[in-house]
């Protein structure tokens, strides 16, 4: 398999997008370029020593960035209008997009720059460069599980919401094992205003079994989409506000 072909695999099975040879070209050689100025930062790498990443590009992977993610999905809404939303094809490119909402909070909220890669069990896997020498494993990485609670499965609950969220989560992902430092991030689609995150994060607390290293909530904050929060919800609990107009990003449509 050559590079072109495997491009457009990838793009394929995390976008549901048929895209021409000269698209697949251009992003192999930005992915190639990208990966050869990020391993030159990395000390003690030699490219006569150690070779490129992608010498052999049939077992290419493209880690994304959340502005890549966007004009991919832009593409496919063009394409496929409201079926996007609601269509199980296109479930791997919606995980992408919540994964590139998540990475813009995480750099505002913990100052830390992840690049995104789609996978199957858990969903994204998420990577950044540290500081350690390429002999010493130079970039950190973090799995990451994303499960969507919408309108439909809030309006079931009764009683305590608080209780019956903590309760949803728990049976709906605390039987699955993905391995160690999972994180699980939950995407709230419900008017959120009177859910007491506090207190959910103190049941999780008290929950044994729990798989997740941790455990994020994300959820709209403006009907426009431009603003949002994400809050880490276990162990501990720490909440930011995120605007795309502030953050230098766009809606994906």
């Amino acid at each position: 398999m050559d590079g072109i072909t495997r491009v457009k695999q990838i793009i394929l099975e995390r976008f549901s997008r048929n895209i021409s040879d000269e698209e697949a070209k251009d992003i192999l050689d930005k992915t190639i370029k990208q990966t050869e100025t990020l391993q030159s930062t990395v000390s003690g790498f030699s490219k006569s020593r150690y070779g490129l990443a992608y010498d052999d590009v049939s077992k290419l992977e493209i880690y994304f960035s959340p502005n890549a993610i966007t004009d991919q999905v832009r593409r496919l809404v063009e394409e496929v209008g409201d079926k996007f939303e609601t269509n199980i094809r296109y479930q791997h490119a919606r995980e992408m997009t919540i994964a590139s909402r998540f990475v813009i909070g995480l750099k505002k909220a913990l100052g830390q720059e992840w690049m995104i890669k789609g996978q199957e069990a858990p969903d994204i896997l998420l990577a950044m460069k540290n500081e350690k020498p390429w002999t010493k494993k130079p970039f950190n990485a973090i799995r990451l599980e994303i499960m969507v609670v919408p309108e439909i499965v809030k309006n079931k609950w009764t009683n305590n919401i608080e209780n019956a969220f903590v309760d949803f989560i728990s049976k709906t992902k605390f039987s699955k094992r993905y391995g160690k430092y999972t994180h699980l991030l939950i995407l709230i689609r419900f008017t959120h205003k009177n859910l007491d995150l506090v207190t959910i994060q103190k049941k999780l607390s008290e929950l044994k079994d729990n798989p997740y290293h941790q455990i994020w909530v994300m959820a709209l904050t403006d009907p426009t989409g431009y603003e949002f929060m994400i809050c880490l919800i276990y162990p501990d609990y720490q909440r930011t506000e995120i605007n795309l107009h502030t953050e230098g990003a766009e809606l994906v449509f």
